[in-house]
């Protein structure tokens, strides 16, 4: 009852959050969409970790800046959810690119011992490696496959990134802080280090066999 009533109400009253996002798109002069309907989604974005769940959920103040790498597209913006704890609300950096095609895989922040899948091989030992199997877990659906595709100075960009999550399928990456909303003052830097990840991911590996 609780999303019923905030989307209503969502619908006739701008916050401050929504605000200062929309004065962030105008100085920019990027397109800017107050509030959207999750279920207009495209589908491929729906099947994502983050997005999963049976209660309410919608996106806000939808920013599209301008791509600096070819045939990429990148848009950020407030996704709340509601779950048996309330309102939760997490700023995503989306990014669609056509020419990547990424196998699925999920990074996200280590909780105590984990046995999750990660990628530290006698062939690809580094001090960016080893620093991120402290800090992080990584799930993948073909890890073969995703070890191939994510060049290990990916690694050292997350460990810097304390408590960032990335998901990646298909030819969308996104880049959140669960359950965090990133200040409207960071969004830019956040959005460059997100730009720069997918700029590796597109290009470093291929440095590796030149």
């Amino acid at each position: 009852m609780e999303e019923v009533f905030d989307d209503f109400i969502g619908k006739f009253w701008t916050n401050d959050r929504v605000t200062e996002l929309e004065q962030l798109a105008t100085e920019h002069e990027w397109r800017f969409s107050p509030r959207e309907r999750f279920a207009e989604q495209p589908t491929g974005l729906k099947s994502f970790n983050l997005f999963k769940g049976k209660r309410g959920k919608r996106i806000t103040g939808v920013i599209h800046p301008a791509s600096t790498i070819v045939h990429c597209e990148s848009r950020i913006y407030d996704y709340i959810y509601y779950s048996d704890g309330g309102k939760k609300k997490t700023t995503v950096i989306e990014m669609t690119c056509s020419n990547i095609d990424l196998s699925t895989f999920s990074v996200k922040p280590k909780k105590g011992i984990s046995n999750i899948f990660n990628f530290k091989s006698k062939k690809r030992a580094s001090s960016s490696l080893d620093k991120f199997t402290t800090n992080y877990q990584m799930e993948a659906a073909d890890p073969q496959v995703t070890e191939m595709q994510i060049p290990d100075s990916v690694f050292g960009l997350v460990s810097d990134c304390s408590g960032l999550s990335l998901e990646g399928d298909g030819n969308i990456l996104l880049y959140y802080y669960n359950r965090k909303q990133i200040p409207a003052q960071d969004l830019l830097r956040e959005h460059e280090k997100a730009v720069e990840i997918l700029d590796r991911l597109l290009h470093d590996r291929e440095k590796e066999f030149v």
